[in-house]
């Protein structure tokens, strides 16, 4: 995962935003990546001493006010964070089922929309605060605060946590493609064949199709009926895609 990739993927999710595709999240998660590259700049400053490079008469800064907030509160922002996610969030949804099944009010929308809120609000304080740090490392100091190291670890966990579902929910999507587009057989050069391909069997051209849980084939003018079990297994047949009625194979 680079920095490149993210920024790809900020100004992918900056698009969505703008067409009004699943804002809230979309926000979220480009704060997240936002706060990432800048935990990296973060490192970078420290260690390779920007400081140098830039005239000292320059100073940067946020207002005192918004820093002294923010050092004061953000860990324990973070930390009640927690909190409402393990202890709150199982509350709220007993309280859901109670409400629903009873009165037949449905508290989700309700609850999701203050979640986001609380989400949106609590990233966009991490990401002053990650600001804040890189202002320091700009102006001489240590980019890298102690007190923050809690934020560091839970803007990582964070984006990695989205990365691997995001991996894995698109492995997913890739697996559900497969079993809808393809059969479960090859043909003699190893190429899968797919629902909609014709296919090669002893020189002459088939088309497939099913019938209850077998895949069949039959010729042009479906005189001729023969199971693609039994023709895939026939090395004689040498049985080959024709015709990738489907694309490109997976």
């Amino acid at each position: 995962m680079s920095i490149y990739s993210d920024l790809k993927e900020l100004y992918k999710d900056t698009n969505d935003i703008v067409n009004g595709k699943n804002i809230a999240w979309k926000i979220i998660y480009m704060l997240q990546n936002i706060s990432f590259i800048i935990i990296c700049m973060i490192c970078l400053v420290d260690k390779c001493k920007i400081r140098t490079i830039i005239p000292e008469n320059i100073e940067f800064g946020l207002s005192q006010r918004v820093c002294n907030f923010l050092n004061k509160y953000i860990v324990i922002c973070i930390i009640f964070y927690f909190g409402y996610l393990v202890i709150l969030t199982p509350i709220i949804k007993i309280l859901y089922v109670k409400l629903k099944t009873e009165y037949n009010k449905n508290i989700i929308p309700i609850w999701y929309t203050i979640d986001e809120i609380i989400k949106i609000l609590l990233n966009i304080m991490i990401l002053i605060e990650l600001i804040q740090d890189v202002i320091l490392g700009l102006n001489g100091e240590y980019a890298i605060q102690t007190r923050n190291i809690i934020i560091y670890f839970y803007v990582t966990i964070s984006v990695l946590f989205t990365f691997i579902v995001k991996l894995y929910r698109q492995n997913e999507n890739l697996s559900l493609l497969i079993s809808y587009r393809y059969t479960d057989y090859f043909d003699s050069e190893g190429k899968r064949i797919a629902k909609k391909d014709k296919v090669i069997y002893r020189n002459k051209i088939y088309s497939l199709y099913k019938e209850e849980k077998n895949w069949y084939l039959v010729d042009n003018n479906i005189t001729e009926k023969i199971k693609l079990q039994e023709a895939v297994i026939d090395k004689e047949g040498k049985i080959k895609v024709y015709f990738y009625g489907m694309g490109e194979r997976i």
